[in-house]
């Protein structure tokens, strides 16, 4: 009887710790760089590199200023790119030619400062997302995009 009880309670324990581990993370570039690089990514806005690279279910800040590129298949819930009011307050994320970008929700584009802009460059890579928003957050009354 004893050891039943043991055995239910270390299965309780590793029931929550797994469920724990798979809640969503929120993921912050903090440098240039690849999609599938420790270094590009904190798990705070301005904080350490060093977090785990986005995976599904994480939510993506593509903050500051920073060039993020999709070098390998690559998957999220979410992609926010800064709202600018300064000038190094706008994000750049490439899609690699033949790589695949899934996004389960959405992608939300503010516009930028200046001549800044938020971009979002697919070229001959793939890019399925749940939606896609411009927002009207930022100061300049502009949004581009283009399709090719």
């Amino acid at each position: 009887m004893k050891s039943i009880k043991i055995a239910a309670i270390i299965t309780l324990l590793l029931m929550i710790g797994i469920s724990a581990s798979l809640q969503a993370a929120n993921r912050y570039s903090v440098n240039d760089g690849d999609w599938d690089s420790t270094s590009t990514w904190s798990a705070s806005s301005n904080g350490a590199s060093g977090a785990s690279v986005p995976v599904a279910g994480d939510n993506v800040y593509i903050e500051k200023s920073h060039t993020v590129t999709v070098t390998t298949n690559a998957v999220c819930s979410s992609i926010i790119f800064p709202a600018g009011t300064t000038s190094n307050l706008y994000g750049i994320l490439n899609i690699n030619s033949g790589i695949t970008l899934d996004v389960s929700g959405a992608i939300t584009i503010p516009r930028a400062y200046g001549s800044y802009m938020n971009t979002l460059a697919v070229g001959a890579g793939t890019l399925n997302a749940g939606s896609i928003a411009f927002t009207n957050a930022g100061i300049v009354l502009r949004h581009q995009i283009t399709i090719s």
